[in-house]
């Protein structure tokens, strides 16, 4: 007589395998019935449920903004420690079009919607675009009605991305991996303290601008959007010493000396300079 072993008890037995392995198991272990039957229609294992559901794969997004600031990416990341200035957040926007980044550093969460605002009115301004649609994850920063009414008085669509689900808003993660490994190469070789974050990220960004990319058919994120071939003959290496000019107005005598070794920490926004770290006096 065949003796057809129930599938339920061995399912559990064998720790809730598959049904294939179920279906050799007879033929490649020692004392296992001849024949487990495997029921063709079975009611799903409560057990493999709880303890084995898998996250559904992420298809890559097929659609594309035509034009730019038609769809902007935006992130709000956490850095931990306190940076020099006092930051603790970074706000990193990313045209979708262009692949164009911009950051902002921030002393507390609710100053994002500060930072978004403006960013409205320098596309308008700078750019004479309007921002279409932003997308955004489900962050306490966006989803609150000062945020939501800044966006609907512009007419900006949105779209925020499932709670937890990281992958959706999968355009700005995989920015802010990009330029944290940047900032953090440039900051592991110069040697800088933990708190002069905010410098080397400001300047990983404007590095990432000025660096070619593969589906831009080789251009730079600023030639995409300004339509003019950038110059890089500034830029420097980032934590490099350099000897800086003292102006007479700052110098404490007349025999001190016209220049001090300081380190070089990127290009300011809105500067016609540099910034440089006095490691003396810090």
């Amino acid at each position: 007589m065949v003796y057809a072993a129930d599938y339920s008890i061995w399912h559990q037995r064998m720790g809730h395998p598959g049904d294939d392995i179920l279906w050799k198991l007879p033929e490649i272990v020692k004392e296992a019935p001849k024949i487990i039957t495997i029921p063709m229609a079975k009611k799903p294992c409560e057990a493999c449920a709880k303890g084995k559901m898998p996250s559904c794969s992420f298809p890559s997004s097929v659609s594309r903004a035509m034009k730019p600031f038609q769809i902007v990416h935006s992130d709000l990341k956490d850095m931990i420690k306190r940076s020099f200035n006092g930051y603790y957040y970074v706000l990193t926007i990313l045209d979708d079009f262009t692949s164009h980044a911009w950051s902002f550093n921030l002393k507390k969460k609710s100053d994002t919607i500060i930072h978004a605002w403006q960013f409205v009115v320098y596309a308008k301004n700078q750019h004479n675009a309007s921002v279409g649609t932003w997308h955004f994850d489900g962050g306490t920063e966006f989803l609150n009605d000062t945020f939501k009414t800044m966006l609907h008085n512009n007419g900006i669509l949105s779209e925020t991305s499932m709670p937890y689900m990281h992958q959706q808003n999968g355009h700005p993660e995989c920015l802010n991996c990009t330029i944290m490994d940047k900032a953090q190469s440039m900051h592991s070789r110069a040697c800088l303290t933990d708190i002069m974050w905010e410098f080397s990220w400001d300047h990983a960004i404007h590095v990432y601008n000025h660096t070619s990319i593969c589906h831009l058919k080789w251009q730079t994120p600023y030639e995409a959007l300004r339509s003019d071939k950038l110059d890089v003959s500034h830029l420097c290496v980032f934590g490099c010493g350099a000897y800086v000019f003292l102006p007479e107005d700052v110098r404490a005598n007349k025999l001190s000396p016209k220049s001090k070794t300081m380190v070089y920490l990127g290009q300011p926004a809105s500067y016609k300079g540099f910034f440089f770290y006095h490691i003396t006096n810090g």
